[in-house]
């Protein structure tokens, strides 16, 4: 909500881009000069300036338009009337809202250091010291416990809803799901998958023990760089979640090590039954607080000072989302009896008495606070290519620069078959899971573990994820074809990336099915498009993969990977800076390739605009061409 001011960006997906007005007036002052910050939910929000005091104010804007139903009207007074209970120095401030005939206004308190997840992944290791970990959690205690005052659950505790200030200290923000705890009880999985816990899935609610176990997840990102129950699949994560399955990494990188008192309290924190788990007020008492907490008039100056690590001349042009939730049309399920079992090497629970079952949540439950899962739309898509399309532009004119950094292992295509002759075209992708675009128009995605599915009628559209205990019989057989597919796959062509370059570098974490919605080739490579929002180009003569990821949580800057001849993995981000006078040659190959991508993303914009009926999508720049399988 509250990073650094830039540029206008693209949209996520589900939400249009609000231009705000560029003067907004009420009875108080005059807010003017609005830069984008973010949005979440149905909301954008903007930096503007008090015309009069030349302070600045992040003021959420919502579009009455989007606020369709009157459930939506409802969550939006019920966030404004629970953030306005709020007076705490440890909560995002609250000044008053207004409309007009177009938008509704929050005005809220502008925090300049962004949010606590962006601080984690600045960092120099990714992670943070316990020291600088606990003068965080001191904060979130602080204001957990007012609300537990004021009889309030925020219900979305995590680090992305944590502002920094000036002064190290924290502000906790984003009301979308807080909930009066002395209202109706309710039973509904809301919050980011990652931070629920265990009786939350069972469908037992929200309470000040399950507040607990958030911050618990929390604390451990912070010292670790990720949450504890993160897997590459949402019904691993919820089943690791519902066993308190996790485990310490292991640190060599010479930064700073986890301290046992630490792993003491996260144990304490992450206690399956909520009455042996360690309060929030209870942490006061651990050993981890006692020892690394100092009040902020004994923290030596540089602890207070110390400035974000950000690169000097940056300013960023894309939007620094949180690692996005799922959406909340995912399966959940709340067994009071479960199974282990084994599939592919996966360790996950079955339930017995009740199986998984498809539930559609709306999207809205989290008002205009969380964010959704990221399923790009033709429209957002047209808008990406466009930014892709002016990045590599600005790259090549030497306008922008690349920093090369610590390989990421980005999701990407790793192998692929065109079966379009037959049923369809399949495709590995880098985290075990197979996406099939069948030539009737469908698409399917089939976990690594061949026990969740993500199908639906247009890959630019909405999908279903549902088990394959429950789908139906015509989705099952399209699951096996995926299945066979898979297996052809990995046993017959070469991976792009060594496995155990993917294991070593911990591969990207997402959690809903990954999937390729469109594919294409020109007479040089052949262009994916990611559900992701990223774009591989494979340079078939020169044996060359490239893929332009957006920026994430974990990676807040646009990134370009390059996978080699050689299958190793070089990665850079892109920074608005003119790059030095040797950087451009010492880039070697690798910028008249991005050159050559240019016309790629042009040509694969009007794919985008134009689609053609699915009659006819049989992918004509492979299939009329080859009339024979071809693989890769």
């Amino acid at each position: 909500m509250h990073s650094a001011p830039g540029q206008r960006r693209p949209a996520r997906s589900g939400v249009p881009m609000i231009q705000p007005p560029q003067q907004i007036d009420d009875s108080y002052t005059r807010y003017v000069d609005p830069q984008y910050l973010g949005k979440g939910g149905f909301a954008t929000v903007w930096l503007y300036r008090d015309d009069y005091k030349k302070q600045p104010y992040a003021i959420k804007i919502i579009a009455k338009a989007q606020l369709s139903r009157d459930s939506s009207v409802a969550k939006l007074h019920r966030e404004i009337q629970l953030q306005s209970r709020c007076s705490h120095p440890n909560i995002v401030r609250y000044y008053h809202d207004m409309e007009d005939e177009q938008f509704h206004y929050l005005v809220l308190e502008y925090c300049k250091n962004g949010t606590l997840q962006q601080r984690i992944h600045r960092s120099q290791f990714r992670r943070l010291t316990s020291f600088e970990a606990c003068t965080y959690l001191s904060g979130v205690i602080e204001a957990v416990l007012y609300l537990f005052e004021i009889h309030l659950l925020h219900r979305d505790l995590k680090p992305a809803n944590v502002f920094l200030c000036d002064d190290r200290n924290i502000k906790l923000g984003d009301f979308g799901l807080a909930i009066d705890s002395l209202g109706p009880p309710s039973r509904s999985i809301s919050g980011t998958p990652n931070y629920l816990a265990p009786e939350v899935l069972r469908r037992r609610g929200h309470s000040e023990h399950s507040e607990a176990w958030a911050i618990g997840c929390t604390l451990f990102c912070m010292l670790t760089g990720r949450p504890p129950f993160e897997t590459p699949q949402l019904d691993c994560t919820y089943a690791r979640i519902m066993k308190a399955d996790y485990t310490w990494p292991q640190f060599d990188d010479g930064g700073p090590p986890i301290e046992r008192s630490a792993m003491a309290l996260v144990s304490g924190l992450l206690t399956i039954d909520p009455s042996s788990r360690v309060t929030v007020d209870g942490i006061r008492e651990s050993l981890f607080y006692r020892i690394n907490h100092q009040h902020p008039d004994e923290r030596p100056p540089l602890t207070i000072n110390c400035e974000l690590e950000m690169p000097p001349a940056y300013q960023p042009s894309w939007p620094t989302p949180s690692p996005s939730p799922p959406s909340l049309n995912e399966p959940c399920y709340s067994p009071p009896e479960q199974q282990r079992i084994k599939v592919n090497g996966w360790d996950i629970l079955r339930p017995t008495s009740q199986k998984w079952r498809p539930e559609k949540h709306s999207a809205q439950d989290s008002g205009v606070g969380s964010y959704p899962d990221l399923i790009t739309p033709r429209p957002a898509w047209i808008t990406r290519l466009q930014s892709y399309q002016n990045e590599l532009t600005m790259i090549v004119q030497s306008h922008h620069r690349l920093v090369e950094i610590m390989p990421e292992a980005v999701l990407h295509v790793s192998r692929w078959v065109d079966y379009t002759n037959r049923q369809g075209f399949a495709f590995l992708l880098s985290d075990g899971s197979c996406s099939v675009n069948f030539c009737d128009g469908n698409y399917l995605a089939l976990s690594p573990s061949s026990l969740i599915v993500r199908y639906g009628s247009d890959t630019f559209g909405e999908s279903r994820t549902l088990s394959t205990y429950q789908a139906p019989p015509e989705i099952v057989e399209k699951a096996r074809l995926a299945g066979e597919y898979r297996k052809y796959m990995m046993h017959n062509l070469a991976q792009a990336v060594d496995q155990g370059i993917w294991d070593r570098l911990g591969g990207p974490m997402s959690n809903q099915l990954p999937y390729v919605q469109d594919v294409w080739k020109s007479p040089t490579a052949v262009v994916f498009l990611l559900s992701n929002g990223a774009v591989q180009v494979n340079f078939m003569e020169r044996h060359c993969k490239i893929i332009i990821s957006p920026p994430t949580g974990y990676q807040p800057l646009m990134a370009v990977t390059v996978i080699e001849p050689n299958r190793a993995i070089r990665s850079y981000r892109v920074e608005t800076r003119r790059p030095e006078p040797n950087a451009w040659r010492a880039m070697g190959p690798l910028i008249p390739l991005l050159a050559e991508m240019g016309p790629l993303m042009g040509d694969q914009l009007v794919r985008v605009r134009f689609p053609q009926p699915p009659a006819s999508r049989a992918y004509p720049g492979l299939l009329n061409r080859i009339p024979r399988p071809l693989y890769a």
